[in-house]
C-alpha cells in the first residue's frame, strides 16, 4: 500500500468520527431540547391539572375566575399591574367580558381595600356623563365612604380611584393607575 493512500484512509476514518461525534451531539442537544419541552410541558400541565382540581372542587355557587383572577363569594376581580388612564383602562375590562369594579356592598369594598392597599387603582366611579358620581353602569354612588384630597368634583377631575389607605379620591381621567376588573363568576 502506498503511503498516500494511507494517508487517505486515515483522514477519511478521523473525518468519519468527526462527524460521527458532531452528528451524536446534535442528537444529544435535540435530546435535551425535547427533554426540557417535556419537563415544561409536564409543569404546565400539572399547574392546569391543579387549576382544573379547585374549579372541580368549588361549590356551583363559588365558581370559578381566568387565570390570574380572584375569586370573593361569586365575583371575579382583576388586580392589573399595568397603569392606564381611566378610559383606557374602563376600556381594557369591558374587552375582556368585565368592567372597572363597582363596589356597592361593605363585603366587596373591603376585599378590594384588603387586596389593593399600598397601590392606587381605579374604580369604576364617574362624575364625567352627568356632573354626578355614578359607577360606570350608570347607577348612582350611594354608598357613605369617606373620600381624600380638597373635596369632590372641583375642576375636571372626573374619575376617582382607590386610594391607598382605602379611601376614594377624584383625579384627572387622563393619570395612568392600575386598575381593578370586576366580572361574574364562571359557574362549574
Amino acid at each position: 500500500m502506498n503511503v498516500l493512500v494511507l494517508k487517505l484512509i486515515l483522514s477519511h476514518i478521523f473525518l468519519s468520527q468527526k462527524l460521527c461525534w458532531i452528528c451524536f451531539i446534535l442528537k444529544t442537544l435535540g435530546l435535551c431540547f425535547i427533554l426540557k419541552l417535556s419537563l415544561c410541558l409536564s409543569d404546565v400541565i400539572v399547574d392546569l391539572s391543579y387549576r382544573l382540581s379547585v374549579c372541580l372542587s368549588a361549590s356551583v355557587v363559588d365558581g370559578c375566575c381566568p387565570l390570574g383572577w380572584e375569586l370573593s363569594g361569586t365575583t371575579c376581580y382583576l388586580f392589573s399591574r399595568t397603569p392606564l388612564a381611566w378610559p383606557d383602562a374602563r376600556d381594557w375590562c369591558n374587552g375582556h367580558e368585565s368592567h372597572l369594579v363597582i363596589l356597592n356592598t361593605e363585603e366587596e369594598w373591603d376585599f378590594v381595600t384588603h387586596h389593593g392597599s399600598g397601590t392606587f387603582y381605579w374604580v369604576g366611579l364617574t362624575d364625567g356623563r352627568t356632573g354626578k358620581w355614578e359607577w360606570v353602569n350608570q347607577t348612582p354612588y350611594v354608598m357613605n365612604r369617606s373620600w381624600t384630597g380638597h373635596g369632590l368634583g372641583q375642576g375636571d377631575e372626573d374619575c376617582a380611584h382607590l386610594h391607598t389607605d382605602g379611601r376614594l379620591n377624584d383625579l384627572h381621567c387622563s393619570t395612568r393607575l392600575r386598575y381593578i376588573c370586576q366580572r361574574r363568576s364562571q359557574h362549574t
